[in-house]
């Protein structure tokens, strides 16, 4: 079984830990696990390790039921070629959430988070692969070729191993950094891009600048770090003018290409028009919705919506407030410095 923070060796040849000194060079990829799932009693996570052909539907290479801790972190396993120094290597990790593990078979995965990985070994090289298996991704399968990201999205599991060889190791698209990668994690810290952000901590109805002729407002505002709410006040990424006021009759259109945003009353940006949705912001927490609707971000697109009910499946949106329904955390994700409850 996997233990957490043991590693466990796997292939045709091993080295003890006493002699660690001396497989320093040797041809091996450290597989570690990660959740934010919050541990309970009977959750298994099976890990599989093989050929790129045959890892799908084969039978677990080792399972662990052990607790893990605040930090996310399962455990590791240490996989070394069989044959070729250089050859394939896929790995496959499921954890059965409302459901055995063993039971999370292929095509469906009800019930089950599954992520997966394909690279090649690089001869006397030490690959750090670290796997996050995110809450969001209960129930999406992708397909052997594909893995479920931080955004519940399925992207390609494969990696380029020349990036895993550095101490962060290598990720796919969409993923969150490895150690952000815990049940109880906090809101990264702003980079620069945040520091252009527009802010709402003081921006009460009674404190809104006067609009410009384009609706657009005066001043520019930061998000708020203190949870306030920015009532018809919509943050808008890479505006030059601030944040967009809906009583205008304005919306944020962003450009995912120029990672610009613009007050505008429709979102025919870059030649595209406002009919796919993709690029329209349109509140950024629940106080721009209609009272009893929720803020929410629509799966693999920059685009925020206001939904009756709930997001149910889709994201809730935490940039200006901070907050997020429980169980999830405030984290940095798709569009610059928009906030996303996971």
């Amino acid at each position: 079984m996997v233990r957490p923070r043991t590693a466990f060796v796997l292939g045709s040849t091993m080295c003890v830990l006493g002699a660690i000194a001396s497989c320093r060079d040797a041809t091996q990829v450290v597989i570690e696990a990660r959740t934010n799932v919050a541990h309970r009693a009977g959750l298994v996570t099976a890990f599989t390790v093989g050929l790129p052909e045959t890892v799908e539907n084969a039978p677990s290479t080792t399972e662990t039921n052990e607790p893990w801790g605040p930090d996310g972190f399962i455990g590791s396993l240490v996989s070394i070629p069989g044959g070729e120094k250089d050859g394939p290597l896929a790995v496959k990790l499921v954890m059965g959430v409302n459901r055995e593990a063993r039971d999370c078979l292929p095509p469906k995965y009800e019930g089950c988070i599954v992520a997966r990985r394909k690279l090649r070994y690089l001869p006397h090289e030490r690959l750090r692969l670290p796997i996050a298996l995110y809450a969001q991704c209960e129930g999406v399968p992708c397909d052997q070729d594909t893995t479920c990201n931080a955004l519940g999205q399925c992207v390609s599991a494969s990696v380029d191993p020349n990036a895993c060889t550095t101490p962060e190791g290598c990720t796919v698209p969409g993923d969150l950094p490895p150690d952000d990668v815990t049940p109880d994690a906090a809101p990264p810290p702003r980079d620069a891009a945040a520091e252009d952000a527009i802010s709402v901590a003081d921006a009460l109805p009674d404190a809104v600048p006067e609009a410009s002729t384009d609706g657009s407002t005066d001043a520019k505002i930061d998000v708020s770090e203190s949870g306030a709410p920015t009532p018809r006040l919509v943050d808008c990424p890479g505006s030059l003018t601030g944040p967009c006021n809906l009583d205008q009759g304005v919306t944020c259109c962003w450009d995912a290409a120029t990672k610009m945003g613009a007050c505008q009353t429709n979102c025919s940006m870059g030649g595209a028009d406002d009919g796919d949705g993709l690029k329209r912001i349109n509140c950024d927490d629940d106080s721009d919705c209609t009272a009893g609707d929720s803020c929410c971000r629509v799966p693999a697109a920059p685009v925020t919506i206001c939904q009756m009910g709930g997001c149910m499946g889709y994201y809730p949106v935490c940039h200006a407030t901070g907050t997020c329904p429980m169980g999830m955390s405030c984290t940095v994700l798709s569009f610059q410095h928009y906030r996303t409850c996971l």
